[in-house]
């Protein structure tokens, strides 16, 4: 409340330093703020080892949140090394617990030919796309649902039914 200033002056500082406390104390979501604080540069000086120390740790503790943002930072984004491997791990986690950001990422991430590996699969992308669309992901710019629609163009009707299929066995 004291960051976005929900019935009262918003005060990043003063939020940063409930995160802090919470995050001392091994909260998931103390930690995860940390992590965004410092990614953002919101009350504390931008600082990704700090970030992804933070977000890293939030996963450990349960913080099912955490998991998607963590796993688009190893995807190379934002001068974090580039590990494909802990970014699928991770996107694999967070669809386990079942995160609806997480499904949509993965459903990305595995579709996509610009991060070739053995979790190249557009049908599977398709369906965990699927899945992130029924788990009720939402995206702050854009249309989730099309946004999948464009990851099926080049599907014909059996593996989009396959991918379908697939997005049913792992509600």
């Amino acid at each position: 409340m004291a960051f976005h200033g929900r019935g009262q002056e918003a005060d990043p500082e003063r939020a940063v330093d409930y995160y802090r406390r919470a995050a001392d104390l091994g909260s998931g979501p103390g930690l995860r703020e940390m992590g965004y604080a410092h990614y953002h540069g919101t009350g504390v000086p931008v600082d990704m080892t700090l970030a992804l120390a933070f977000m890293e740790r939030a996963v450990a503790a349960g913080d099912r949140k955490a998991i998607p943002d963590l796993a688009w930072l190893y995807e190379g984004n934002d001068g974090v090394g580039q590990d494909l491997v802990k970014a699928y791990l991770l996107y694999r986690l967070g669809v386990e617990r079942g995160v609806a950001k997480a499904a949509y990422e993965l459903g990305l991430f595995v579709a996509w030919e610009e991060y070739p590996g053995f979790w190249h699969d557009p049908v599977k992308g398709y369906g965990y796309c699927l899945l992130g669309v029924d788990w009720g992901h939402k995206l702050e710019e854009g249309d989730v649902a099309a946004e999948c629609e464009s990851l099926a163009e080049d599907l014909d009707e059996t593996e989009r039914a396959a991918a379908r299929a697939f997005a049913e066995t792992h509600k």
